[in-house]
């Protein structure tokens, strides 16, 4: 991992994959700001137990609760004001999802249908303009645009099309603001909008307009970003932690990942995604910045 990670604001590391890229940069020694609907889910984690403050002060922890939700700006900002009492923020890590609601008409449902745009906007917009920014890692979805939807396998595709259109609206949200402060919406396979204020995007995830959000970057003042694509997250042991234990050197790694889009890609777990991430992605920052990528078995 790269050495000049040592202050991260998490958003969505309660669970799956932002808490398991955070006990991983953790045990790195890396200090976490994590902002936490219910802090109650921490304290009684054997696994995050060593990394809090003692009640008594006598240890002061890797680890900061602010107590709040994404999708309020005003705690979001808090949760900024705290990270930045630990120097500058190296890095965001933006996992934020909700739990989806299947339903036999529109597929998976999440309330609010524009969570994870919404809480991005809070994040950029509320992010201080006295500092650097800093890198942003976001998790996304393979099938979101047109040519990543046409990589499928055949069998997926009507999946993707019914069952997870509307959290795919969502994550198309996010990625163009992404795309947009990052300079490469673009090169991520989007068109440019209409609008120069920014185009709308149906079923209440962006309005006419957002570009013009007070507070949010400008077009490319926010370059150190990566959209992450999983494939179909699936839960399961870590392989690449098995490869390595095994001793056995292997001609194939445990996972694919390539900028834009992979081939057929069926499946992922929630542990290799954030295996990738601190030590594929954080170790070779150089190499993914900027760019959409994709991961899979």
């Amino acid at each position: 991992m790269s050495t000049s990670i040592k202050n991260v604001y998490a958003l969505g590391a309660s669970r799956n994959i932002g808490y398991f890229a955070a006990l991983r940069l953790l045990a790195k020694g890396v200090h976490i700001t994590f902002l936490l609907r219910s802090p109650a889910t921490f304290e009684s984690d054997p696994a995050i137990l060593p990394y809090l403050p003692s009640k008594d002060g006598s240890k002061q922890g890797q680890i900061c609760i602010v107590k709040g939700d994404a999708t309020n700006a005003d705690d979001v900002k808090r949760g900024w004001e705290t990270a930045l009492k630990n120097g500058e923020v190296d890095l965001v890590l933006f996992t934020v999802g909700g739990a989806p609601r299947m339903t036999l008409t529109h597929g998976a449902v999440i309330d609010p249908p524009n969570l994870c745009t919404h809480s991005i906007l809070n994040v950029l917009t509320t992010m201080p303009t006295s500092i650097s920014p800093p890198r942003i890692i976001a998790i996304t979805s393979i099938g979101t645009t047109h040519d990543s939807h046409g990589s499928l396998p055949f069998l997926f595709k009507p999946f993707y099309s019914t069952m997870l259109a509307a959290p795919h609206r969502d994550k198309i949200g996010y990625e163009k603001i992404l795309g947009h402060v990052s300079g490469k919406l673009e090169s991520w396979g989007y068109a440019p909008d209409s609008n120069p204020d920014g185009d709308d995007l149906p079923g209440g995830i962006l309005s006419k307009g957002w570009k013009k959000l007070p507070g949010l970057p400008a077009v490319g003042a926010v370059p150190r970003v990566v959209s992450l694509r999983p494939a179909l997250l699936v839960d399961g042991e870590c392989r690449a932690d098995e490869q390595a234990a095994s001793g056995k050197s292997k001609s194939k790694g445990p996972y694919r990942v390539q900028e834009g889009d992979l081939k057929n890609p069926y499946t992922i777990s929630r542990k290799d995604t954030a295996h990738f991430i601190v030590e594929g992605l954080l170790a070779n920052w150089e190499q993914w910045e900027g760019k959409c990528v994709s991961i899979a078995y």
